[in-house]
């Protein structure tokens, strides 16, 4: 809900802060509802008459403005209208009308990037990666839409395009001869609080016959940790139908381990800030290590992202990593050009992989395989 307070005599940014923080104050317990308690908390956005606005309809639009910006603030709850803010909302809503196209119009496309088997090197299966080929601005990254998505709730239905892209293609894999192959999905935390999640993946698993052994889950700590009764029901619902849960990013989240007892997951992706600095950063080998020895006792299979030089496959290699995931194997690729990986018409080196060089000459031979890849629903 949202609503206005209009105060007088208020001339300056600092007595509106002591007022803004007063009522801050008043959401820091929670409101008794029936036999709940609830808790809430309040995003302000400020502005003054008449240097924000000489209008009630502008003072009011661009207190809203203000708000938005709180909200995206981890630290304050409110914030000041600024005319930079009024350029960024003014952007921020050019994106969510263009998305809102995007979405109609089909411009979302699922990337693949190569799982590898630490120890053969061979490609085991792939990471879904959303992309956005905007018809003007081409592709957009996925962190400058995610976050619009994620606050709009269009993250559900592109979340829904995703998985039915990456599973039927996955399908269609599996068909041509590559029915070993897992494909991994991530999912959102609005995805997994949605109640009909369970049921949308289990008509996309049955539209398609997809075997669901060969479906992942990744979620991250902070998406589990949202919900954690909830996200506990809904896990064990994919375990029962044999899909693969994974604890994507993991180290850089909840600071509790206890989760990963009362979840039934199957695996944890090291997240790639404690790959990175592996061959120089003693603090860095000591958490890999860590991890991979708490997985491996606790019965689950560990995943290492983000890797691009020799040095550090080797040393997950040798310190018994299970999968590896990075630029040294390949950036992530269209369905087609994923297709010719698979049929060895093109196999990355990655022994001599990482370099700006080598990155130029795989592009540069997958380009010719980079086609529009359509698949019926």
């Amino acid at each position: 809900d949202e609503f206005v307070i209009l105060f007088e005599n208020i001339s300056d940014e600092l007595a509106a802060a002591t007022m803004a923080q007063r009522i801050s104050e008043l959401f820091t317990k929670p409101f008794s509802v029936g036999e709940n308690e609830i808790l809430i908390k309040a995003n302000m956005g400020i502005a003054f008459f008449p240097s924000d606005g000489n209008d009630p309809k502008t003072l009011i639009k661009h207190a809203n403005m203000a708000m938005l910006r709180a909200k995206e603030d981890a630290k304050n709850n409110y914030h000041f209208f600024r005319a930079e803010i009024q350029e960024e909302i003014t952007g921020r809503i050019e994106m969510e009308s263009n998305m809102r196209k995007a979405i109609d119009n089909g411009e979302f496309f699922v990337e693949y990037q190569p799982l590898v088997d630490a120890k053969t090197e061979k490609i085991i299966g792939a990471e879904a990666l959303v992309r956005w080929n905007h018809p003007k601005l081409q592709i957009i990254p996925p962190l400058d839409f995610i976050p619009v998505a994620e606050d709009t709730g269009m993250i559900l239905e592109i979340g829904e395009i995703v998985l039915k892209s990456a599973i039927a293609q996955m399908q269609a894999w599996h068909a041509a001869g590559y029915d070993d192959l897992k494909i991994s999905v991530n999912i959102s935390g609005i995805q997994l609080l949605q109640s009909d999640l369970e049921e949308t993946i289990d008509a996309i698993l049955q539209k398609t016959g997809f075997d669901p052994r060969y479906l992942q889950l990744e979620l991250t700590e902070s998406t589990l940790m949202q919900n954690i009764e909830l996200a506990a029901e809904r896990l064990e619902h994919f375990k029962a139908k044999q899909i693969q849960i994974s604890i994507d990013d993991f180290g850089t989240g909840y600071s509790s381990l206890s989760y990963l007892k009362r979840l039934p997951i199957d695996s944890l992706k090291i997240d790639q800030s404690f790959i990175r600095n592996i061959q120089s950063d003693e603090s860095d080998k000591v958490i890999v290590d860590t991890i991979i020895a708490m997985g491996h006792n606790l019965g689950l299979e560990v995943v290492a992202e983000g890797i691009e030089q020799p040095a550090q496959k080797h040393y997950l290699q040798q310190h018994a990593c299970d999968i590896l995931q990075g630029y040294l194997f390949g950036k992530s690729l269209d369905a087609e050009a994923f297709g010719a990986l698979l049929r060895g018409e093109y196999t990355l080196r990655p022994d001599t992989a990482g370099s700006d060089e080598e990155a130029y000459e795989i592009e540069q031979a997958l380009r010719k395989y980079s086609k529009p890849l359509k698949i019926s629903f």
